[in-house]
């Protein structure tokens, strides 16, 4: 069985998060957050990092740099 570090559940929608240490993760880092989003059947998942710019991984991940989360939360509803 594989978990991811942070599941936010916002009733209908609902938001996984992988929290890596360093501030360049790759698509492999995402594995994990990936099958979580098969198996759940969502279409983004976020990996935060630190840093601070985001980019995309690929396959609905997006590495998350940490200050974004901190500073505006509620823009990862959109």
């Amino acid at each position: 069985m594989h978990e991811i570090d942070l599941l936010i559940d916002f009733g209908t929608n609902k938001i996984p998060f992988e929290i890596k240490l360093h501030s360049a993760p790759t698509s492999q880092d995402g594995a994990i957050l990936g099958q979580c989003m098969r198996d759940l059947n969502l279409s983004r998942g976020y990996l935060v990092r630190s840093g601070r710019k985001n980019y995309f991984l690929g396959k609905g991940i997006t590495a998350l740099a940490a200050e974004q989360i901190l500073s505006r939360p509620q823009a990862l509803l959109r």
